[in-house]
């Protein structure tokens, strides 16, 4: 079984590219999801981030990651407080999902997640395919969508590797520089490349 990581900084477009891939027969995983999964209600590793973060991080005992993403992007020591706890957990349940798509027969797998060069995690994915945008897009982005201002955005970017450092480390890269149209192009482009290179067969891959 092929397994892709697919990555890029915060707003690179990596989310529409899964959506295409998901909609050519892909099977993915969405490492943001599965960390919702582990930080629900009353699990183990939310009252380690509490223990850590605090009770405030909480709104009637569920996880207020809008709060969470205040104190945690603070400051280099708080992210990695946050990392060492959730990362782990992480990965350990996309493990667990990998093992059940190889027992189903899947031929490839893609994996979407923002930090697999940060968590050191490249080792696990057969391929890796960066989406690349450029910041100041990708900043106005997060500002319009997520409420996020500009220094909470930067942040945000600053806690995750530098965007042409992720791209060079990469397998392959996808420019995110023109219209959605455009990146939906060069995401089948891209998946049907990797499809022919490692010979998927469409259907259930």
């Amino acid at each position: 079984m092929l397994v892709i990581g697919l990555t890029g900084n915060v707003a690179s477009g990596k989310s529409t590219v899964a959506r295409v891939w998901r909609e050519m027969g892909a099977v993915v995983l969405d490492a943001d999801r599965i960390g919702h999964t582990v930080l629900s209600h009353g699990s183990e590793v939310l009252g380690r981030v509490v223990e850590v973060f605090g009770p405030g991080i909480l709104t009637g005992g569920s996880l207020d990651r809008e709060v969470l993403a205040r104190e945690a992007f603070r400051d280099r020591d708080s992210v990695r407080k946050l990392d060492r706890i959730v990362h782990p957990a992480i990965r350990q349940e996309i493990g667990k999902r990998l093992e059940e798509e190889r027992r189903l027969g899947t031929a490839m797998v893609v994996v979407e997640a923002a930090l697999i060069f940060e968590a050191e995690i490249e080792d696990d994915f057969d391929v890796i395919v960066v989406v690349h945008a450029p910041l100041e897009r990708r900043m106005k982005w997060v500002s319009r969508k997520r409420g996020i201002d500009e220094p909470g955005a930067l942040r945000i970017e600053k806690a995750q590797m530098n965007p042409g450092t992720k791209a060079k480390r990469g397998d392959f890269v996808i420019e995110n520089q023109g219209t959605l149209t455009d990146l939906k192009r060069a995401a089948r482009a891209m998946l049907e490349e990797i499809m022919e290179k490692y010979q998927i067969e469409g259907g259930r891959c």
